[in-house]
């Protein structure tokens, strides 16, 4: 086996950046990456397919569709209460690797399909095939192609290995070496005590179970327990659920998951890998020839094949894949057998050159960018296609600065002082300010999160479980909470003032419930695969989907009964979707599988084309008129050619920022940025100045304009507008509640509107500076039916089962009613004295007719770009309008 070359990774501090959803914040999931690291999520309940398979089967299962609140797999807590969220540290994206490391999710879907990377410090090629995602509990299994990886003798055809084959080697006792599930070994070191040292490059750590055998831990407490013939026997999540993997013959045989499902793997006459079953049944079949994988099988039947080259000894390389679409991806190597060439289905081609420790890509447009790294293949600086060199230098295996093009530092540091021997990113310093610091306990848990400005957000685990988060407290002491079920995932979420939500599961830990606050429940079902199958909202609205065994949506069903089909070609790529009215899109696509052609429903063809790169290039309407985008060397949108020929450009700076902005009559807005990348100015194209001050945080304090009138924002320290001061003086103040709400605005006259929530943060009244009250009243599933004006009057809303709102009754019982076709459109209005107002619609969706109640009838014509080009009024008199090729009015 190989252990891993030092590459260049993002820092991890155990703590996704952004705002994330509490319960996934306890580890950043693009460590899983190489089998280190995982959300916590990714154990129960999560929906992120690509963070799941290898920590023993959670995976999350495709999109929802819109429900009462509900879009994910689980569906959304409902749009009018926010999940309780905290900042954690907002880390700046420094510059780009290039390109990126070979991992053990590389581009893993929830629909299954092929993903793909390449080491360019080894010129090493990594392939992967995912198999389609079941739910929570269920194992995805991942199959990875490593170059370096061939040789092997396992169950896996030559050069294969999967996310379950992850395992220890001890050939270099006492120290180990843990291979992930793409083939990379990482080099633990015996130090004599209770841990492992792990290299800089991992998360987790690593433990002798005194039984000859090994328990590697995620930060998230998820354990992979090794046997001493260093194969896994047992995956468990932070709370103790398994996943159990058994053999026979020393192949994987099984894994059963928590709820006692299984995964099975069959083997042909040779004993390699020949088939995967999942827990619904779905079958992903494997062709070995000979030790080499020639085909891949989905479910649904899409065919991946690979061809092989015989190398530079006596073993072969991937040669060719081969897209179920019959599109053809070529690979070339060196006499070393590093890649030299990459082929792309429509011919462009990449290449790869090696001088000593250095690498040249040259993208299919023939633009190269230089890496080069150090005899160790540590980084140590890139040089882009424009000849500008981002550098890097080490802490032993992980960043420590990182130089951009302009010269400006970004710094990290990293804390390694833990008894599990594990270094995590502690601070990120930009080039003006400590962008934030990361406070960890006794264990590698972060306990708060400490701002530029001093302030700070706490996290408290659970004194039973302390993988699992209690609570959050912002800088301003506001708390949110959070409870688990027996599965490990949150039961519960409360914000600061109380309002809490509730999660439901079932016993294969897929989401069946959310209880708002008013204790209205939105439910969902699944099928065997898993697959969501009905939403159902607190007024019993049930919308339903269809998706086929690759986890593709097939048919959406209303709850009203309109349907809407998916198809997909031959080439598994989505051909064709059909409204409930029966009327039709098609799209078509290119060599690399992009969207190449869209036709509507009356036969309008758009079409796009993209560039050898994949970006896109020209966009072609259906009157033949084309619009055409630029790029530079670096692949930057430079600029866009209208169909009249005019001209749009951009020019950026060094580092890649776009600093101005000229349109087709010459007209320059320019951007100017602080060290940190931060916009500070705008000069627009009068040469006018607009200024801005930043606070430590980033957040604006101060803005100047060309007159030199100064309008300024006061925050208070989670980062809310307290006051906002304009160049008269005058000072409009914000009070807010502690769920974050704006609660009151009293302008400069000292005139208060004060707005108060329900318990699901929806706007229950408001009270104007004459203290007169507005209300509003909403029913079980969200919707805003009645709204009280300050006299008692009322305006009440009705809306069908779909959501959409058909009547409208006043204060004065006058009653407006909407008619919608079954393509959600309003094809008729009718006031409260019966006058109906019709609107017709063509197949293209576009309106095409008025008729008053009157029945004058004002008709448009449309051309095929969809433009407007007439209107015929009640008296036939005909209105034209004629457009440029750029589609002005003219």
């Amino acid at each position: 086996m190989r252990t891993a070359s030092p590459v260049p990774r993002r820092p991890s501090t155990g703590v996704t950046t952004g705002t994330p959803e509490v319960y996934s914040q306890i580890s950043d999931s693009r460590w899983y990456a190489s089998g280190f690291g995982g959300g916590f999520d990714s154990c129960c309940g999560g929906t992120d397919a690509s963070t799941c398979p290898a920590s023993g089967g959670p995976s999350g299962a495709p999109s929802g569709e819109p429900g009462a609140g509900g879009s994910d797999q689980f569906g959304t807590v409902p749009g009018t209460f926010e999940r309780p969220r905290i900042e954690a540290v907002q880390i700046n994206e420094y510059e780009s690797y290039g390109l990126e490391q070979a991992d053990d999710f590389v581009n893993a879907a929830s629909d299954g399909g092929m993903g793909g990377t390449v080491d360019s410090s080894r010129g090493n090629l990594i392939q992967q095939y995912s198999a389609p995602a079941g739910g929570p509990l269920d194992p995805v299994v991942v199959l990875s192609y490593n170059k370096d990886f061939r040789g092997n003798t396992s169950e896996y055809p030559d050069g294969w290995t999967s996310n379950y084959n992850r395992c220890i080697d001890d050939t270099a006792s006492p120290d180990v070496d843990v291979v992930s599930g793409t083939g990379i070994g990482y080099r633990y070191t015996d130090v004599g005590g209770a841990y492992y040292e792990a290299p800089d490059e991992a998360t987790n750590w690593l433990e002798d179970d005194g039984s000859g055998g090994w328990i590697e831990t995620q930060p998230d407490g998820l354990k992979y327990y090794y046997g001493s013939d260093g194969k896994i026997t047992k995956i468990t999540n932070h709370v103790g659920l398994i996943w159990t993997l058994t053999y026979a013959s020393s192949k994987l045989n099984i894994i059963t998951n928590p709820a006692g499902k299984r995964t099975s793997f069959g083997y042909d006459g040779s004993g390699k890998l020949q088939s995967i079953e999942d827990v619904g049944g779905r079958r992903t079949t494997l062709t070995v020839v000979s030790n080499l994988l020639t085909t891949i099988t989905s479910p649904e039947l899409c065919v991946t094949q690979f061809k092989y080259v015989a190398d530079s000894s006596t073993g072969k390389l991937l040669q060719t894949r081969i897209h179920p679409s019959g599109n053809r991806t070529t690979y070339t190597y060196d006499g070393s057998d590093r890649l030299t060439n990459v082929t792309n289905p429509d011919g462009g081609v990449a290449t790869y050159s090696y001088s000593g420790d250095d690498v040249i890509y040259t993208n299919p447009r023939g633009k190269k960018t230089t890496f080069i790294y150090d005899a160790s293949k540590l980084l140590q600086a890139i040089v882009d296609p424009a000849d500008q060199r981002t550098t890097y230098t080490w802490d032993g295996k992980l960043i420590r600065t990182a130089k951009n093009p302009l010269g400006k530092v970004t710094t990290f540091a990293y804390k390694g002082t833990f008894s599990e021997t594990v270094r995590l990113l502690e601070c990120v310093e930009s080039p003006e300010a400590c962008a934030g610091t990361i406070v960890y306990g006794t264990d590698p848990c972060p306990v708060s999160i400490v701002y530029a400005d001093e302030t700070f957000s706490s996290l408290n685990w659970n004194a039973v479980n302390n993988m699992e988060v209690d609570s959050v407290v912002d800088p301003m002491g506001h708390r949110s909470t959070f409870t688990y079920d027996a599965m490990g995932v949150v039961a519960s979420a409360g914000n600061a003032v109380g309002e809490t939500l509730t999660y439901a599961y079932d016993s294969e830990c897929r989401r069946t419930a959310v209880i708002d606050p008013n204790s209205q429940r939105t439910t969902y079902t699944y099928n065997s695969c898993s697959q969501l199958e009905s939403i159902k909202n607190p007024l019993n609205n049930v919308w339903t989907m269809t998706r086929d065994l690759m986890n593709r949506v097939t048919v959406n069903t209303d709850p009203l009964g309109n349907i809407t089909t998916y198809t997909y070609g031959s080439n598994c790529q989505l051909s064709s979707v059909k409204n409930p009215l029966g009327q039709i899109t098609t799209f078509q696509y290119t060599n690399r599988d992009q969207v190449q052609v869209v036709i509507d429903p009356l036969g309008n063809r758009t079409t796009t084309t993209y560039n050898l790169v994949g970006s896109l290039e020209t966009v072609k309407n259906p009157l033949g008129q084309v619009t055409t985008n630029v790029y530079d060397d670096c692949e930057r949108h430079v600029a866009t050619v209208n169909p009249l020929g005019n001209r749009t450009t951009i020019v950026y700076n060094d580092a890649g920022r776009p600093i101005e902005v000229c349109d087709p009559l010459g007209n320059i807005t320019t951007t100017v940025y602080d060290n940190a990348g931060r916009i500070i100015a705008t000069v627009n194209p009068e040469g006018e100045r607009t200024t801005f001050t930043l606070d430590l945080n980033g957040r604006i304090t101060e803005t100047e304009t060309p007159e030199n009138e100064v309008t300024t924002q006061v925050y208070d320290d989670v980062g809310r507008v307290t006051e906002t001061i304009d160049a008269n003086g005058d000072i409009t103040t914000n009070t807010y509640d502690d769920a974050n709400r704006i609660s009151s605005v009293e302008n400069a006259l000292g005139q208060v509107t004060s707005t108060y929530y329900d318990p699901l943060g929806r706007v229950k009244s408001t009270v104007n500076p004459l203290n007169k009250i507005t209300t509003y009243s909403y029913n079980s599933a969200g919707y805003r039916v009645a709204v009280t004006n300050p006299l008692g009057r009322i305006t009440t809303t009705n809306y069908d089962a779909a959501g959409r709102a058909v009547s409208v009754v006043d204060p004065l019982s006058h009653r407006t009613t909407t008619v919608y076709d079954s393509a959600n459109r309003a094809i008729a209005a009718v006031s409260g004295l019966d006058f109906r107002t019709t609107f017709v619609f063509d197949s293209a969706g576009r309106q095409v007719a008025v008729q008053d109640p009157l029945g004058r009838r004002v008709t448009t014509v449309y051309d095929n770009a969809s433009r407007a080009v007439a209107q015929v009024n009640q008296l036939n008199t005909r209105t034209t309008f004629v457009y440029d090729a750029a589609g002005n009015r003219t």
